[in-house]
Formats: structure tokens, C-alpha cells, sequence
């Protein structure tokens, strides 16, 4: 047995019983409790990246821990950055290649060590904005999927600067099972990467001119289907007609000179009607898009 240490902290050994220190590991146990107590030391920026921030062996040729001395014209810069530093704005002109990136990435690191989380909070729909409107103007993280682009409108209107990413860039975030909770804290530390990609916000011009190509998608869509249900109900009445929508008009002509029981006659010509209604409603939507384009300066580059 190892003999008792008497560094043991009152409050440890309330919490364990008085004998705490009366067996084998008792001081490596009170020695790393106390460390893991003891607050974060004020570091810079700098400091910070020495101790703590380590190059991988794809993004560095001298993969292993940071060394700020490599680049020690960075060091008063970096260190300017830093809380306990009084300079209020940093004026960073250089040439190329002198490692601006790099000290860009180490204070976002020391920024992300440093984070702690202020509000943990669960809106409903109805509270969204008004939540949003009281709090001052910051980063707002959010997954690029159905909603997203009109909350990001709104949100951008009281100030806030909203970043859409795709539900597959943030995935690779997640620590543990899918809950709301677990995707939010993914979302907070994938919008905090220099190298995530965003999807840019889409106006209301932008995503009325989507929704009409995605109905003339969804109708040309319907149109193949009133098709192939018209060859394959003829088909059983003996009836073939090729395949291709540029057969459309034979197809209709045969339903209409095919000698057929009444209520076969009735269905197809339903369908028939629906097909010419549907190739209507096409042609119109058809219409809009080239009428749009004509006048669209990015979809006139896009044609040249």
C-alpha cells in the first residue's frame, strides 16, 4: 500500500469519505482531478497554437506539433488577436504566401477551444422570429433543406448573417446519435470551418423561377405516365404503338378509331383528355422559361 498523500482537497474527500487517500493511485487520482479543475491558463493566440494545435501529414509538409517560431514575423500579429491584447483592429497587408492562412486558422482554433455555449434553447415554429429579432446580430448556422432558404430571408432581415450547408457537410460532425440536440452542435461547429462550403441564399425571384421548372419537371413527369398507362391498357386489346412521346398524337388517334367495350372507351378517353390538358399546361410553363431567359443576363451567358 502507498502511503496516504495529504494533499488531498477537502471538498474530494467529502465527496469520497475521509479515507480518499488510503489506497494504491490515490495521488495520480487527486493530481488529476486537480488538473482537470484548475482553469484554462490565459494564453495567446500564439502560445495557444504551440501548445496545442498539431498539423496533419496531408495538409503539411512538416506535419507534427505547430511551431510558431517557423514564421516568428506572424507571432506579434496573431498575438494582436488575442483577448488579453488591447489593439482593437488588426491592418494585415502582405505579399503571398507568408502564412496569413495559417495564422487565420490558429485564432479560429483558439476561438473554438475557447467556446463555451451561452444558450441552449428549443423553439417552436412560432418563436422563431421573434427570438431572433431580440438577439443582436450574429452567425446563424443552418441545414440547406426544405424551409431553409425562407428562414434565411427573414433571419437576414434583422441583421443576422445566415449560412446554408448541406445536410451531407455537416453529417461528418455529428457525435452521436441523431436528435435535434446532437445535429444543432453539429451545425454550430461545421458553420465555424474555414473550409466548409456554403449554398447561397436564393431570393424570392430565384426560387419562383425553380418552382417553375420544377412543376414543368413534375408535369412532363405526369405526361410520360398517362403515356405508358394509354400503350399498355391498348396493348391489351391488341393495339401497339410505339414507344416515344413524338408518337403522342397516334396514340390518341388509335383510342379514338379503336373498336373498344364502352367503358374501355371511357377511360382511355379520360386519360386522353388529361394528356392533352397536361402537354397544355407544359407548353405554358415552357413559354415562361424562355420568356424569362431572354431577359436573364446569367442564363444569356449560359447560352453563348
Amino acid at each position: 500500500m502507498s502511503a496516504p498523500s495529504s494533499t488531498a482537497s477537502p471538498i474530494f474527500a467529502a465527496a469520497l469519505g475521509d479515507d480518499v487517500t488510503g489506497f494504491d493511485g490515490a495521488r495520480d487520482l487527486l493530481r488529476a482531478w486537480s488538473r482537470g479543475i484548475r482553469p484554462d491558463p490565459d494564453l495567446t493566440v500564439s502560445e495557444w497554437a504551440d501548445r496545442h494545435r498539431w498539423l496533419s501529414s496531408r495538409a503539411s509538409a512538416e506535419p507534427g506539433r505547430y511551431r510558431t517560431a517557423r514564421t516568428p514575423y506572424m507571432r506579434e500579429i496573431m498575438d494582436a488577436l488575442s483577448p488579453v491584447s488591447p489593439v482593437q483592429r488588426v491592418v494585415f497587408m502582405k505579399a503571398a504566401q507568408v502564412g496569413a492562412t495559417e495564422a487565420g486558422n490558429c485564432f479560429i482554433g483558439f476561438v473554438m477551444h475557447h467556446a463555451r455555449v451561452v444558450l441552449r434553447r428549443q423553439l417552436r415554429r412560432s418563436q422563431m422570429l421573434e427570438f431572433f429579432q431580440r438577439l443582436p446580430p450574429c452567425l446563424i448556422g443552418m441545414e440547406a433543406c426544405a424551409g431553409a432558404h425562407y428562414w434565411a430571408r427573414e433571419l437576414a432581415k434583422f441583421g443576422h448573417e445566415v449560412r446554408l450547408m448541406q445536410p451531407s457537410y455537416v453529417k461528418g460532425y455529428v457525435k452521436r446519435g441523431k436528435t435535434d440536440a446532437a445535429d444543432a452542435e453539429a451545425i454550430c461547429e461545421a458553420v465555424s470551418r474555414p473550409s466548409m462550403r456554403f449554398v447561397p441564399v436564393k431570393s424570392e425571384n430565384t426560387q419562383a423561377l425553380l418552382m417553375t421548372h420544377k412543376a414543368r419537371e413534375f408535369l412532363v413527369r405526369q405526361q410520360t405516365q398517362i403515356v405508358n398507362a394509354m400503350r399498355a391498357h391498348l396493348g391489351e386489346f391488341g393495339i401497339v404503338v410505339p414507344k416515344g412521346i413524338h408518337n403522342v398524337e397516334r396514340l390518341i388517334l388509335d383510342c379514338e378509331q379503336a373498336d373498344l367495350p364502352a367503358p374501355a372507351r371511357k377511360a382511355l378517353s379520360l386519360l386522353a383528355d388529361q394528356l392533352i390538358d397536361t402537354q397544355k399546361k407544359i407548353a405554358d410553363l415552357t413559354t415562361d422559361i424562355r420568356a424569362d431567359a431572354r431577359v436573364n443576363e446569367d442564363a444569356q451567358r449560359l447560352q453563348i
